[in-house]
């Protein structure tokens, strides 16, 4: 019997990729780099730090920071104004009625998560809010979605799992839990095709059918 439902934070319940992705690519193209927009789109999924440091790692560090810098300054800090809300998902949200907890597992910070959260009015619906600064490891290691379990007392079997990326899949089945993807524009079946997912959520209809 599952017991609580997992969402990640970006892709599932709002969407900032596409202003990301064009953000990053100004402040790298403005450094004389060139990458092409397949590179790029490895970020889905990624803190600009973890994506920077992996794919970028031909380029001194010197610039690498600056770029860092530049992305912080002009995403991170501003980042409300490019955030979102994937309706379906809120939808799911604000209305479900069912005995299930609902908590968070997300890479962002915590204080952009719980500020969006408070804009969209479902801060009080969640049991847990867990992100990056709780945990030491990022996904795809299992560690975010096993805390979240432990925290709410409840076993990896009696978690089911929202995520839109394939390395969030990779975390929640590394943790033992049935993962669900949403499919939100950004992605696309044939990116899990090797990862023994659940399902795939396309509107409201798929929320009731899977999660309830």
């Amino acid at each position: 019997m599952k017991k609580l439902i997992i969402f990640d934070f970006d892709g599932v319940i709002v969407q900032s990729e596409e202003s990301r992705l064009k953000i990053l690519k100004k402040i790298i193209t403005n450094n004389g780099i060139l990458v092409s927009d397949d590179v790029l789109f490895k970020l889905v999924g990624k803190t600009g730090k973890s994506f920077i440091d992996e794919y970028l790692n031909n380029i001194g560090q010197e610039v690498r920071d600056k770029i860092l810098e530049n992305y912080k300054r002009e995403y991170l800090d501003q980042a409300d104004q490019f955030i979102k809300p994937v309706d379906v998902t809120l939808d799911f949200i604000k209305n479900y009625r069912g005995n299930l907890k609902m908590a968070i597992a997300t890479m962002n910070n915590k204080e952009m998560v719980e500020s969006t959260l408070q804009r969209f009015g479902v801060k009080n619906l969640f049991h847990l809010l867990i992100t990056r600064d709780d945990v030491l490891k990022h996904k795809p290691d299992p560690e975010i979605y096993i805390k979240t379990a432990k925290r709410l007392k409840v076993k990896p079997s009696e978690c089911v799992v929202v995520e839109d990326t394939k390395i969030g899949a990779e975390a929640a089945i590394g943790a033992n839990m049935d993962c669900y993807i949403l499919m939100n524009g950004f992605n696309n079946t044939f990116d899990f095709r090797n990862i023994n997912i659940s399902g795939f959520i396309y509107n409201n209809e798929d929320f009731q059918k899977y999660l309830i």
